[in-house]
């Protein structure tokens, strides 16, 4: 796309904003000019209204969003201006992404099997894996501590919990 922007002269797409500076085509054209081109334009920034998606997350895939208060564009791009992959969101590849996060969310749960660290079992093990790759992978905030079982509730639990699969048991569970 940069390619396509770079010979058109500034002074087309300046006349071009200025023509609609609210039209949703134009400013999403007008962002796409100037992080690629790395050249800003020659005209006042957007006025206050709605802010628009830069991608379409029906048919994309796209990252987190990124207001641009100039254009009123929320860049929801993969990449940055110098490497942006762009994935289509065909059946196929939303099938596999469904069926990939279900792999990885399965993943730790094996694992603890072949490990018995305490003598009653090893829920707090498995408990603990679970909790550390949903951190992890950022699925909770980082202040939450989603309950997969009650004892996980409490804090000082998940920290005990921690240090015991760490081979720390003998610490408090308050350090």
């Amino acid at each position: 796309m940069k390619r396509i922007f770079e010979p058109v002269p500034r002074a087309v797409v300046e006349a071009f904003v200025r023509a609609a500076p609210t039209g949703i085509p134009v400013r999403r054209a007008w962002y796409l000019y100037e992080i690629l081109t790395g050249r800003t334009l020659q005209v006042a920034d957007a006025p206050q209204v709605a802010a628009v998606d830069l991608l379409d997350a029906k048919t994309y895939f796209t990252g987190k969003q990124r207001l641009s208060k100039r254009h009123r564009v929320r860049d929801d791009l993969l990449g940055t201006a110098t490497f942006c992959p762009m994935f289509r969101r065909t059946k196929t590849l939303v099938e596999f992404v469904k069926l990939d996060l279900s792999a990885k969310a399965r993943e730790p749960q094996g694992v603890p099997v072949y490990i018995h660290p305490f003598r009653d079992g090893n829920g707090r093990m498995h408990r603990c894996l679970i909790h550390h790759v949903l951190a992890e992978r950022k699925f909770t905030p980082p202040d939450l501590v989603f309950p997969v079982s009650s004892v996980m509730l409490d804090r000082s639990g998940v920290s005990l919990c921690l240090r015991q699969a760490h081979g720390r048991a003998g610490s408090s569970a308050r350090n």
